[in-house]
């Protein structure tokens, strides 16, 4: 198996394959005194594909073009899954970002190939104990929601522009 990051999408996909139906117990090989929302992804980083923990602004896998992304979902009251959380695709930079196209974006930059991985979050449950359950590999210029997200995308970078920032809510957007 190779380190770090620069896996071909086939080596990609056949190692998430392989981690699915394991729990985060199993994954793990050091241990964590806490758990976060952002220790499953770091678990799969660090344990999985062998690559250390960084903010870097380019996709996890630069090769493949594939930024890695691990969230929960959970089952609500009428026994329907549903996303436990907002997924972050990445940070803002008010500074450069309103300056882009869509298709010269860093969003899009990092985010046109999104690898997810997803486990079932469920209460009272020990999170090491939490289950990998699913995985996809999203190209969102396949997408039948590209419209959407680009239109998202040009809402946000519109509020930017016009001095707004701080005005931009989950509420606005569709995706975004």
């Amino acid at each position: 198996m190779k380190n770090g990051r620069k896996y071909s999408a086939e080596e990609i996909a056949i190692i998430v394959q392989n981690s699915l139906g394991k729990t985060f117990g199993e994954l793990n090989n050091y241990e964590l005194k806490t758990f976060d929302k952002g220790s499953f992804g770091h678990i799969y980083e660090e344990n999985v594909f062998e690559y250390a923990i960084n903010s870097d602004s380019e996709p996890d896998f630069f090769d493949a073009g594939i930024e890695l992304k691990v969230t929960p979902y959970k089952y609500n009251k009428n026994g329907n899954p549903v996303a436990k959380e907002r997924l972050v695709l990445n940070i803002i930079d008010y500074m450069t970002e309103y300056k882009n196209e869509f298709i010269t974006s860093h969003f899009w930059f990092k985010n046109n190939k999104l690898q997810i991985i997803w486990y079932l979050w469920e209460e009272n449950k020990k999170k090491e104990d939490f289950i990998i359950t699913h995985q996809a590999l999203l190209n969102l210029a396949n997408s039948k929601d590209l419209k959407q997200i680009e239109e998202d995308w040009k809402y946000i970078i519109k509020k930017i522009r016009d001095g707004k920032a701080h005005e931009i809510s989950d509420a606005d957007t569709m995706y975004l």
